[in-house]
């Protein structure tokens, strides 16, 4: 049997904060993390270092707020 591990993060604004954020996830080992607040516009996936990165955020007209990540 395998164990997954989940988690959450709040990561405010996160295009200034990828690397960090990337070291931070390797160093605590979860299989799935939720990141939240994380203010990216528009919805897609897209990889970020060894992660695949699914998010969700206001339209691109928008001002960025809110936002969530996977």
């Amino acid at each position: 049997m395998r164990t997954i591990r989940l988690g959450t993060l709040n990561v405010p604004g996160i295009r200034n904060k990828t690397g960090e954020t990337i070291k931070g996830l390797e160093e605590i080992k979860q299989d799935i993390t939720l990141l939240t607040e994380t203010k990216n516009k528009g919805n897609g996936v897209e990889i970020l270092g060894p992660y695949l990165h699914f998010y969700s955020g206001v339209s691109k007209e928008k001002r960025a707020k809110r936002g969530v990540l996977f």
